[in-house]
């Protein structure tokens, strides 16, 4: 599955006051997708002074990578995309964060002051509570698609608690 959104700069459309402004760029990737190192630097990289094309260790070793890319992408990273997402519809458009803020959150290793702020603005306290949760840092502290369903559909977000415009 895809396990996150990144969103381009939206030129034009007219959304209510969430609106895309030119060049802002929105990260909804899990903060575990991002690597700090892809190549193992115990082995000297062989350089070329023309890049004209790769040879074939090259091109194993670019295939190696994105196997064990592709390896590591779990369900707990697309329920952190959904947090984000789900923020964005409670905001009316607000982008929950960008790249350096999902940067300075992972670096951080606490929620930082504006996604905190964004959070607070969410009315119902039980999709405000789902989100923070699907917004942790830990994957294997977040829960399941159909655990989160479950849980959001006991609740007064589901039975009529007003949440703005939903």
């Amino acid at each position: 599955g895809i396990s996150g959104a990144a969103g381009g700069d939206g030129g034009g459309g007219a959304r209510g006051g969430g609106a895309l402004m030119r060049g802002e760029k929105r990260c909804y990737l899990a903060p575990e997708r991002f690597y700090s190192q892809i190549f193992d630097n115990s082995a000297p990289q062989k350089k070329t002074k023309e890049l004209t094309s790769k040879d074939d260790e090259e091109k194993d070793t670019e295939k190696k990578i994105m196997d064990d890319c592709e390896d590591k992408l779990t369900p707990a990273m697309d329920i952190f995309s959904v947090g984000c997402v789900l923020m964005e519809l409670f905001l009316n458009g607000e982008g929950a964060m960008d790249l350096g803020d999902l940067m300075e959150y992972r670096r951080s290793n606490t929620m930082v002051p504006s996604l905190v702020q964004k959070l607070n603005k969410i009315e119902s306290s039980s999709m405000r509570a789902a989100c923070r949760h699907m917004l942790n840092l830990d994957p294997a502290k977040r829960l399941t698609a159909m655990e989160y369903i479950e849980r959001l559909s006991t609740s007064p977000v589901r039975k009529g608690e007003k949440s703005g415009n939903v």
